[in-house]
């Protein structure tokens, strides 16, 4: 399975294993989150995703349209669980695969997108402005952000009334230890596909990746000075 289908099942089948495996799994200590929300607005905020999500679900016109890329940000943000870059093979499948955004540049997205401080989900700017949908990028940019961030926004609020109770459930904190491993598991295949397989088609490259991976991961270099390394050689690997 791949693309939303097999992230979903990676992630069932990582919370069934932790509920049943994780015997011994560390519970929060108790705190109050400082904000409250009541039962109805939680209620209409679980409706509201639920509705959204059936509307992105829905087949919807042909071709980049400003609904397209609504509906495409909209799933992704709503079916990703874990960190941002598991984001990136439902909208490469969304985009990419639609021929709307060429992997080249979606790929350059995402490395303006992990080179500035922010969240991953920006990419989602990027990419908005990117596809020409007949309207101007700004349109595009502020459509795909709002909708890759609405869905986390709506759940917050639907489950702020019941996360007092819920994180002391040591049944949820195990289903949840399974949950962030198989989150763990994504981010792999997330470096393999597409990362790897669309980034480094070189041996050359192979050279950047791991000459970057020294100066960030051993020698603490901070990413806005490994990045002229990075174009530097990039750059030179493309006269050569």
């Amino acid at each position: 399975l791949g693309g939303v289908a097999g992230q979903l099942v990676a992630i069932a089948s990582g919370a069934l294993l932790g509920w049943g495996l994780c015997r011994t799994v560390a519970l929060p200590p108790p705190h109050a989150i400082g904000a409250s929300v009541s039962p109805r607005v939680a209620l209409l905020a679980a409706t509201l995703f639920l509705a959204g999500l059936a509307w992105a679900l829905w087949p919807g016109p042909a071709g980049a349209t400003l609904r397209g890329i609504a509906a495409a940000h909209y799933q992704a943000g709503a079916l990703v669980f874990g960190g941002g870059h598991v984001v990136l093979p439902l909208l490469d499948a969304q985009l990419v695969g639609s021929g709307w955004i060429s992997a080249e540049r979606f790929l350059a997205g995402y490395g303006l997108a992990q080179a500035v401080p922010g969240p991953m989900f920006t990419l989602a700017s990027y990419l908005g402005a990117s596809i020409d949908t007949g309207h101007s990028p700004v349109s595009g940019s502020l459509v795909a952000t709002l909708c890759v961030f609405l869905p986390g926004f709506l759940v917050l609020v639907a489950a702020l009334p019941l996360w007092g109770v819920l994180k002391r459930d040591p049944r949820l904190a195990a289903a949840m230890a399974g949950i962030g491993a198989a989150v763990v598991g994504l981010m792999l295949a997330v470096l393999y596909r597409p990362l790897w397989t669309m980034g480094v088609t070189d041996p050359r490259d192979v050279v950047t990746v791991l000459v970057g991976l020294v100066l960030c991961g051993f020698l603490r270099r901070p990413v806005l000075a490994v990045l002229p390394w990075c174009i530097a050689t990039t750059w030179l690997w493309s006269v050569l």
